[in-house]
């Protein structure tokens, strides 16, 4: 569990006393602040735990942290977001565009190579391969070494996308600061909004339950669409 104070926490279910379920995970001092804000963590295929943070990158393993530069030698700002895509392939989310990483290859993807814009801020894998990476001024996928243009409309375009999400069939679920939430199955964008059920056109967060719904997080509560 990350928090926007930088703090890192790990939660182990079932565990007795209640109290010992939650413990803080250290992290190296520099690595932390008064300023530092965790932006993202993923649980790569080998168990190791990725934090992206406004300051920087790192991973952990089960003994300790170690500090990655997500494109060497090149100032990327702040890490926003970041996803595994297919396995061993690391999709990084910075200030200067979106960073392929596996193994030793890296690459960066930018608006120069079709990108909407360089800041790029959340991710999510597609289905049918690559990423689809939402920038301050739209969204595109990123596939085979190319940069694929998404233009889903004039309003994608113009919003602030807060969170992606994939479902099991290849749909796309976008979700939008003050516009709702839109769905997109390759063909045909649907638009969610508080005249749809939502119980706030804030939303922030999306998660698949499983079962093909999903729920999203705005900022009144959970709304959930079956």
């Amino acid at each position: 569990v990350a928090t926007t104070s930088g703090a890192l926490f790990k939660v182990q279910p079932g565990a007795l006393p209640a109290a010992d379920a939650v413990q803080q995970v250290q992290q190296p001092e520099h690595e932390t602040g008064s300023w530092t804000v965790i932006t993202a963590i993923l649980q790569d295929r080998p168990g190791g735990v990725w934090v992206a943070r406004n300051d920087g990158l790192s991973r952990l393993d089960d003994r300790s942290f170690a500090h990655i530069d997500p494109l060497p030698g090149t100032p990327t700002g702040e890490v926003w977001d970041l996803t595994e895509s297919p396995p061993g392939v690391f999709w990084i989310a910075t200030d200067a565009g979106v960073v392929r990483r596996e193994d030793e290859s890296i690459r960066l993807f930018t608006a120069a190579d079709g990108l909407a814009g360089d800041t790029t801020r959340v991710l999510a894998p597609r289905q049918g391969g690559g990423v689809w990476v939402a920038t301050s001024e739209g969204l595109a996928y990123v596939n085979g070494g190319r940069v694929h243009p998404a233009d889903l409309g004039a309003d994608l375009n113009s919003i602030a996308i807060t969170a992606l999400q994939t479902t099991s069939n290849g749909d796309l679920w976008i979700a939008t600061a003050l516009s709702g939430v839109y769905q997109y199955d390759g063909d045909t964008l649907r638009h969610f909004t508080t005249a749809e059920g939502l119980v706030h056109n804030l939303t922030a967060a999306l998660a698949t339950d499983g079962r093909g719904g999903m729920w999203v997080g705005t900022q009144n509560g959970l709304s959930h669409y079956d």
